[in-house]
């Protein structure tokens, strides 16, 4: 399981209540479509950042780091760089994500934020107190409303991941599915549901198959979009 750390309540300045409305004249549409507060000179490196993620691209971190420079009151910014520090599993990552748990918490209250860019805080928060599980479910939520988030739906699936719930992730990626029918991420999409699909309690067939790898007999062989070239899939193909 993923780090588990708690933190003591935070004090911001002044209420989260009193904090700025979004001015909807100046918003972004990241590549799901989704509105963002985040500038439009931004949103290109943010939408690289997001395929950088949903592929395990090497250039995500430079590229999160790029945006949140750029657009250091980028709440949502702030709230992915923690849960990577925390999908990383270690447990020198987590004051990483502690840190920037506040740096989004103090964003929020200078500038405005998107009622999803404030979940996605709330999410870090719930992991940070001990409760990855709900950070999932509030995720979820947002996945919800939008099955076709990409952000959303990744970091879903790596949460039920790092808890073994294959059964979970399964349900999520085959609940929003039908949201990325045209939508520019959908061969990732197509690819965590292949990965959820592995699993031996669902496809107990799966269980007696063996590697050539492993000292098998069974070749195993991916059939996936052009864009899963990277991240899982390309680990999956190298050592296959």
């Amino acid at each position: 399981m993923g780090p588990r750390g708690r933190c003591g309540p935070i004090s911001p300045s002044r209420s989260e209540s009193e904090a700025p409305m979004l001015d909807t004249h100046h918003i972004s549409f990241d590549l799901s479509g989704i509105a963002t507060s985040l500038g439009r000179g931004e949103i290109e490196r943010w939408n690289r950042t997001i395929l950088g993620l949903l592929s395990h691209a090497a250039a995500a971190g430079p590229d999160l780091a790029a945006v949140i420079e750029a657009s250091p009151d980028f709440a949502l910014g702030h709230a992915i760089k923690g849960f990577a520090a925390l999908l990383l599993g270690r447990a020198e990552m987590v004051a990483t994500a502690h840190q920037a748990q506040a740096a989004a918490r103090a964003a929020l209250l200078r500038v405005p934020a998107t009622a999803r860019e404030r979940a996605f805080v709330d999410a870090l928060q719930d992991w940070l107190q001990g409760y990855p599980g709900r950070a999932a479910k509030r995720l979820e939520a947002e996945l919800g409303k939008v099955p076709g988030d990409a952000l959303a739906m990744k970091l879903v699936q790596a949460i039920w991941f790092v808890l073994g719930r294959p059964d979970l992730m399964r349900q999520s990626i085959e609940a929003a599915l039908p949201g990325f029918v045209d939508h520019s991420a959908r061969g990732y999409a197509l690819g965590c549901h292949a990965f959820t699909l592995e699993d031996p309690k669902a496809f107990p067939a799966f269980a007696e198959l063996k590697r050539k790898l492993d000292g098998g007999r069974d070749t195993v062989m991916y059939l996936e979009g052009s864009d899963q070239h990277r991240g899982w899939f390309h680990s999956s193909l190298i050592e296959s």
